[in-house]
């Protein structure tokens, strides 16, 4: 039988799956059990993806043409850049704890810098492809992210600008010209 992926935060907790390996030592179940906060709903608290997901699904669907409201998708991604600005500077490497001799004790799987920008980005970049005004807000997110990085993290970043620039050069010539024109990439997107 294949082993299990132990629950990161705000992952469902499912009936006789495993939320954790224990190892060098025992470890009573209703121990490990006891320092679990779970609920009904995810919060804000306990899974910082949650808000980035909910945004992001607030943009697709602003973009659909079932709502056609890309304005609400811009506003949508504005707040998406401020979250991913606030995790841009944080220390993300926070899955292992070590005792006070440095032993390994406990292993979290918790997002990544990459999962974050793929659960804020990739959905909506791809609902984005016919709405101009989309690609060039998601355009200015990523441009000014990119800016905001260090360079670690500015690959997965790359990776997304280049097809937005793409898209609008190719699908949206004279939008991507009128953006070319007038790009200063050392200036602030919005103040």
């Amino acid at each position: 039988m294949p082993r299990c992926s132990p629950r990161a935060p705000g992952q469902v907790v499912v009936r006789d799956r495993p939320v954790a390996h224990v190892h060098g030592g025992d470890l009573p179940s209703h121990t490990l059990l006891a320092t679990l906060a779970t609920g009904v709903e995810r919060t804000f608290d306990q899974d910082p993806g949650f808000g980035l997901r909910l945004l992001a699904d607030i943009a697709m669907r602003g973009i659909s043409s079932a709502i056609n409201d890309p304005a609400t998708a811009v506003q949508a991604l504005d707040h998406i850049e401020d979250l991913l600005l606030v995790l841009a500077g944080q220390d993300l490497d926070v899955s292992q704890a070590r005792d006070a001799e440095g032993t390994l004790r406990v292993v979290v799987p918790v997002p990544d810098w990459a999962h974050y920008v793929r659960t804020a980005l990739d959905d909506v970049i791809t609902s984005a492809l016919n709405s101009p005004l989309a690609l060039e807000r998601l355009l200015r997110l990523l441009q000014h992210l990119v800016r905001a990085c260090l360079p670690p993290r500015r690959a997965v970043l790359d990776e997304r600008l280049e097809l937005v620039q793409r898209t609008l050069a190719t699908d949206f010539p004279h939008i991507w010209a009128s953006i070319s024109a007038t790009d200063d990439t050392d200036a602030e997107p919005y103040a």
